[in-house]
Order: C-alpha cells, then structure tokens, then sequence
C-alpha cells in the first residue's frame, strides 16, 4: 500500500513514467521469457520466444536511451502488470499435464505479454507524437513493427499449438528414440504395422 502517490502534473509527466514502467516491463520479459522458452515443446514455439527475447533486450536499450535524456534519469518503475502475468503464466504452465497443453499455455502466455506491448507501445508513441518526440516516435514505430511481425509469428503457431492440446493423449512421443520422436498413437501404429 503506497502512503504517498505521486501526482503527475501532465502528458511529459505522464509519458515518462510510462517509459520508466516500459522499461520495467522489457527487462522482466528478459528475465523471465527464457524460462517460457525452456518450457515449450513445440520447435517453432521455441524459436519465437528466442525471438521475443532479442525483441526485449533492444526494447529495453532504446527505452534507457530515452530515459537518459531527460532529467530524471533512466530508473525503472516495477511494471505490476507484467509479473501478474507470469505468475498466473506459471502457475498454468506448471499445471499443465502435458506438454503439448504446456505449449497451448506458453502461447496463452506469450499473447497477453504480445498484446499488453502493442497496446502500451502504441500509447506512448502517441505521448511522444503529442510532445513533439519526433526521433522517439520513430523508436516506437519501429518497435510496434517488430512486435507486429512476432505475433504475427505467434498466430501462424497457435492453430497447431492449441490443437495438439485438444486431445494431448493421442499425440504420444517417445522421445527417447534413436531416431527422434516418434508418433504412436494408433492411427499412426496401424499404418506402419500394414
């Protein structure tokens, strides 16, 4: 519980205190969005949040930068939406009873942090568009491209992802297998024994 907040006085104000929350948000995603990344399954899926993490590292460098330029400095504000997130994220993740229902979470996951940064980005591109931040705007625009095209990558993904989770127990691997993984359900044991 805060005993005193903070008033802010305008949109300056307002949007660097959105940079400093930003910030905050970035450097968890950098943090946490490899343990996402060790928990998925699916090789695509795991290609993606390798991506997504590059994504933030340079999220967080072009938000520092920008914060180093004002009076303030560059210090981060704990971003309360970004770990309510993971910690409902993993709190599914560790529930689920099966991998590929691990996948379907981890996108789950990676969606509302996707979705939370579109929307935030897109905010205080506008701040900075109002303010007369001409080379942060084109930052932001930047920034809202390469979050445009990872979920776009991650909606090319989820179809395959979400299905394999429908009826986990059908899609058995044996992972252990020389050769790779091997699909056993029955359809597919039944060809190969014809």
């Amino acid at each position: 519980m805060k005993l005193v907040v903070e008033k802010i006085p305008d949109l300056s104000a307002l949007y660097i205190r959105q940079l400093r929350l930003l910030l905050s948000a970035e450097e968890m995603l950098a943090i946490k969005t490899p343990f996402l990344r060790e928990s998925a399954t699916d090789p695509e899926l795991i290609q993606y949040f390798q991506h997504s993490i590059q994504a933030n590292e340079s999220h967080s460098a072009a938000i520092r930068g920008m914060l180093a330029q004002t009076s303030d400095g560059p210090g981060p504000d704990k971003s309360k939406i970004i770990y309510a997130i993971f910690d409902e994220s993993e709190d599914l993740i560790e529930a689920a009873g099966h991998p590929s229902v691990r996948d379907a979470a981890l996108f789950a996951a990676a969606q509302r942090i996707k979705h939370f940064q579109i929307a935030t980005y897109g905010a205080v591109c506008q701040f900075a568009q109002n303010l007369g931040h001409e080379q942060d705007v084109q930052i932001f625009d930047d920034i809202l491209r390469v979050e445009g095209h990872l979920t776009r990558q991650l909606s090319a993904i989820a179809a395959r992802v979400n299905s394999r989770a429908v009826e986990p127990e059908r899609e058995r691997q044996i992972h252990d297998f020389p050769g790779g993984p091997v699909n056993t359900s029955e359809v597919h044991v039944k060809k190969l024994l014809h």
